[in-house]
């Protein structure tokens, strides 16, 4: 078995059945296709443990950039977290899974 990433912050599908996990170990988002090819979709340092993503019906992909890793639960309960905080998007040219619940 291959390990995509130690950590996940989440999960998004599109229509194609195409599946995208984020790394929140490497800021970066994993392309898993239907026949189990996996790729890197986007690497960026402002990917910071990225959760809850999604895709909407304007085929692009939602990353927010939680920054959970730099709150207080993970130091000691002192925040790190640096404000603004960020939503990214980026287009991928497919929409959302006809299952999703988008």
């Amino acid at each position: 078995m291959h390990v995509l990433t130690k950590l996940t912050g989440g999960t998004a599908i599109d229509a194609q059945g195409n599946i995208y996990v984020s790394s929140t170990d490497r800021q970066e988002i994993i392309k898993i296709s239907p026949n189990g090819t996996t790729s890197v979709f986007i690497h960026d340092e402002r990917l910071l443990w990225v959760d809850a993503m999604w895709v909407d019906t304007q085929q692009k992909l939602w990353m927010p950039a939680a920054q959970l890793n730099r709150g207080t639960p993970f130091n000691n309960g002192t925040s790190f977290v640096q404000k603004p905080l960020y939503v990214f998007t980026i287009d991928i040219g497919i929409g959302p899974s006809p299952i999703d619940h988008a």
